[in-house]
C-alpha cells in the first residue's frame, strides 16, 4: 500500500509540513537539556535558532489542515489566522531592537498621576 500512502501525501501537502515540523523539532527536544548546552557551546544557540523557521512551518501546517481555504479566506480560518498573528507578534518581539524599544517605553513615558498620599500614623 505504499502507493496509496504516497498518493495521500502528495494530495495533502499539510502532511509534509507537519512531518517536517515534527522532524525538525526532534533535535531541539534532544538538545534542550543543560548537558547539551555545555557540549555544544555556541552551536547550541545556533541549533535552537531554527525554531524561527519551524514555528511558522507548524502554523502553516495547522492553517492548511483545518477545513477551509486560508488563501481564499473561506471556511474555518479564524483560529489559524489568530494563532498565526500571535506567532508573528511573539517572533517579532524576539528581535533585539524591537525588544529594546518596548523595554524602554517605561522610561520614555511620564505619567502625570501623583503618587498616593500615605495615611498618617499619628492620627487618632
Amino acid at each position: 500500500m505504499w502507493g496509496l500512502i504516497l498518493q495521500s501525501i502528495l494530495e495533502k501537502p499539510y502532511i509534509v509540513y507537519g512531518l517536517s515540523t515534527f522532524l525538525l523539532l526532534i533535535p531541539l527536544a534532544v538538545t534542550s537539556f543543560d548537558i547539551w548546552k555545555v557540549r555544544l557551546g555556541k552551536n547550541w544557540k545556533r541549533l535552537h535558532q531554527i525554531v524561527y523557521f519551524i514555528v511558522p512551518l507548524g502554523a502553516l501546517h495547522y492553517a492548511l489542515s483545518v477545513k477551509g481555504d486560508i488563501f481564499h479566506l473561506e471556511g474555518d480560518i479564524a483560529r489559524p489566522l489568530i494563532y498565526s498573528l500571535a506567532i508573528i507578534v511573539l517572533l517579532l518581539l524576539r528581535i533585539s531592537f524591537i525588544r529594546r524599544f518596548f523595554a524602554s517605553i517605561r522610561t520614555r513615558i511620564r505619567f502625570t498621576f501623583s503618587p498616593p498620599i500615605a495615611p498618617s500614623k499619628n492620627r487618632v
